[in-house]
């Protein structure tokens, strides 16, 4: 039996179209194969700052498709808990391994565009002790100028990276052959350039006290110092004591007073004998001649 041309395309076409749709269902089945197959991967339970050391409590495990999930990606918390974080991590973000740090250099914790700087505390100007790393403390300074005192809050909400020379890194324990240090012996401070040449100055021009602040405070408080005399006031200057006298042992005599001065007497001026009351002839007359008398006779 012989079969037409025409036949044949038509049998090849069907083959074709089978052959094509047998295919597609088997890509299909195998893509759908591949989606449904789910990993485990760790993601932020909370919002987790830069710095902040990764523990258990942080994260949660979600399923996510395998072919969606990154090489960098976390997939089991033993990879990532007791790292820290060198950018802000959000809420439900997949923990990525490129994002975290291990905690054996002070380098890898400190926040993007700050800077570590370091000041000697001691027991009093940091806080009795109390200082721990991860807290936030603000600056005092207090400088001498023209002779008198001047203390300004010159640094705020400064986080302190480390404290002491064994602590400088978030939970790395003391090495055991290290000599030991005061706890307080020192504080490092995560500021910004600004502030740091801020706090530098005031380290060497001044003297420098931490303020330890509540852990859940960030508010900025505007303060204008104080001056010595602003706390205790206008000081008047000292008044001279009067010089003592010491009694002298010569006894001091009375000046003798100076005779009075003469006054002479008012001279009267002679009165005229009224020629009625002349004296008769044989008789003596009284003659004043200022202050002397004479008698005179008059002849008869």
């Amino acid at each position: 039996m012989q079969i037409s041309k025409g036949r044949i395309l038509l049998i090849a076409g069907v083959l074709g179209i089978t052959t094509a749709i047998l295919i597609h269902t088997v890509l299909v089945k195998q893509t759908a194969r591949k989606t449904d197959l789910k990993v485990g991967i760790m993601v932020a339970n909370q919002s987790i700052p830069s710095g902040s050391i990764i523990e258990m409590s942080m994260l949660k495990t979600k399923q996510a498709p395998k072919d969606s999930v990154s090489e960098d990606t976390a997939q089991t918390p033993e990879t990532i808990v007791g790292k820290v974080s060198t950018r802000d991590i959000n809420m439900g973000e997949p923990i990525s391994l490129t994002s975290l740090a291990t905690k054996d250099r002070l380098s890898q914790v400190i926040p993007r565009f700050m800077r570590a700087v370091t000041v000697a505390v001691d027991p009093i100007s940091g806080v009795g002790g109390f200082i721990r790393t991860g807290d936030r403390v603000d600056v005092v300074a207090t400088f001498n100028i023209n002779s008198g005192t001047l203390t300004k809050t010159i640094l705020q909400n400064a986080e302190v990276l480390a404290i002491g020379t064994e602590t400088s890194l978030p939970g790395k324990k003391p090495s055991q052959n290290s000599p030991q240090q005061p706890p307080s012996a020192t504080a490092t401070l995560s500021v910004s350039p600004e502030e740091a040449e801020k706090l530098v100055l005031a380290d060497s021009k001044g003297q420098l006290r931490l303020m330890l602040r509540p852990s859940q405070d960030t508010a900025y408080v505007r303060t204008k110092g104080v001056a010595g005399r602003a706390v205790v006031g206008n000081i008047p200057p000292d008044i001279p004591e009067p010089a003592k006298t010491q009694p002298s042992a010569k006894v001091q005599q009375k000046p003798i007073a100076e005779p009075a001065a003469f006054v002479p007497p008012v001279m009267q001026p002679l009165q005229p004998v009224p020629v009625a009351n002349m004296p008769e002839p044989g008789k003596k007359i009284q003659v004043i001649r200022g202050t002397k008398i004479d008698e005179v006779s008059v002849p008869d």
